[in-house]
């Protein structure tokens, strides 16, 4: 049975019951048998995880939509087998890391098989984490206190960083929330070191304020709803998440000596199938994906594509 990781890697966010790429849903009638069609029921379907704050819940995908949570394992659900597709002895290489859960629930569960590569992440020392499997760079947050703000313009949040701001995603179906006006805008056009400093280059940034963009980069982006939920750990709550993204917080500490992430829903940059005006969150209190109106306040963090 697939894990959470392994199952999401189906879903196709741009298509609708079923949310699922073409190989897996072509030519399917009531007939037509697996030589010669292609079925996906637009539902749920179990993975082999367990929810860490109740175990006597098992992780699943949705087809319908693409949503992923967990429900009753003695629930009746639809399910789809997997293997490694190397060869004994290959050097092909897993593509997808491990969802960090180590208790087995028997033999096949996630806890027990761990598939995928080890989760292996880098502090730059520069506010910056590297995904050593992706190759992308994120953004690290600071000083969470647990009391939301929702930007709506940057003098109320002017510092991008603090793990406590939240953000629209748009006014209705754009992407133009203050997400991308204030928080990505901050990242890429203003001084690293001086938030308030606008830049087009590193010329414009005077004395300690340089350089332009937050540690010298300006493709600084919201990540899609896959990259986001590869910050997901799942032997983690409360925020289920990587070691490297929440290290040492408290409500005083910087980017440069600790890391936080909030337990709430973050904002990924994919619009949700079933409605353009909804974009898909991950949340991060438990690893849950699902989607929200446009027009809310979630939190949010950059990545760029790597050095």
């Amino acid at each position: 049975l697939p894990n959470w990781r392994e199952l999401l890697s189906l879903v196709d966010f741009g298509k609708l019951t079923p949310t699922i790429d073409d190989a897996f849903n072509n030519g399917c009638n009531g007939t037509c048998t697996i030589a010669d069609c292609s079925c996906t029921v637009p539902n749920v379907h179990w993975t082999s995880n367990s929810l860490y704050e109740n175990r006597t819940w098992g992780g699943y995908v949705s087809f319908y939509d693409g949503n992923l949570y967990a429900d009753t394992k003695s629930h009746a659900f639809f399910a789809r087998a997997v293997r490694n597709a190397a060869a004994a002895g290959s050097t092909c290489p897993q593509g997808l890391a491990v969802t960090g859960e180590t208790e087995s629930f028997g033999k096949g569960t996630d806890g027990d098989a761990r598939p995928g590569l080890p989760l292996r992440f880098r502090d730059n020392g520069d506010g910056t984490v590297d995904d050593l499997n992706t190759g992308l760079t994120w953004e690290k947050k600071q000083g969470f206190d647990n009391n939301p703000v929702d930007c709506s313009d940057a003098r109320q949040c002017p510092n991008p960083h603090e793990a406590d701001n939240r953000y629209s995603w748009g006014s209705g179906e754009a992407f133009d929330g203050s997400v991308a006006t204030v928080f990505l805008e901050q990242l890429n056009n203003r001084c690293s070191r001086n938030p308030t400093m606008p830049c087009n280059g590193d010329a414009d940034c005077s004395g300690d304020s340089g350089p332009c963009g937050f540690a010298g980069h300006r493709d600084w982006r919201l990540p899609n709803a896959k990259e986001l939920h590869a910050l997901v750990s799942y032997e983690r709550v409360g925020p289920a998440t990587v070691a490297e993204m929440n290290r040492a917080c408290d409500r005083d500490c910087t980017i440069f000596d600790c890391s936080c992430t909030a337990p709430r829903e973050h904002w990924s940059a994919t619009t949700y199938p079933g409605d353009p005006a909804w974009a898909v969150f991950v949340g991060f209190f438990d690893g849950n994906l699902f989607a929200e109106d446009k027009t809310g306040f979630r939190h949010a963090r950059a990545v760029r594509g790597g050095s």
